[in-house]
């Protein structure tokens, strides 16, 4: 197996755990200088710039205690050298608001010595602020 495919085995392994509710295949592959990107507005909770271990703690935590996922499902994903881009759609309910948002995602998770250095994850971020009551349209 390549170091490409290694990659790719690991997230798929990723996304098949968190939608059981498991991050332990997550944060047993993350780099000690990690970092997460959340394109987000700074209104939302789980936006910004999350460092190591503990930061990415600390997002799954600003994030569940937000919203539950009803769905979030990978669609597919590619891996050149040690980049790996997958793209999805998730279902969320609003624990606050109970509305349901749904859209699309994409992750550029960038892998350095077998470990996984930095995830971005792009998104609805405004549809989802909405959904929070963190911002509107104006």
């Amino acid at each position: 197996m390549t170091e490409n495919n290694a990659n790719l085995t690991i997230i798929d392994e990723i996304y098949t755990a968190y939608n059981k509710s498991d991050t332990a295949p997550l944060m047993n592959a993350l780099a000690d200088d990690f970092e997460m990107h959340e394109h987000a507005p700074d209104s939302v909770p789980w936006g910004g710039i999350w460092k190591g271990c503990d930061g990415m703690e600390e997002f799954l935590a600003a994030v569940t205690a937000n919203m539950t996922h009803e769905e979030y499902v990978c669609e597919g994903m590619i891996g050149r050298d040690d980049i790996v881009t997958s793209w999805g759609r998730f279902k969320t309910r609003c624990d606050k608001s109970g509305q349901i948002v749904e859209g699309r995602w994409m992750h550029r998770v960038i892998f350095c010595d077998g470990q996984i250095s930095a995830i971005h994850e792009f998104t609805d971020s405004l549809s989802i602020a909405e959904a929070f009551g963190l911002a509107s349209l104006t």
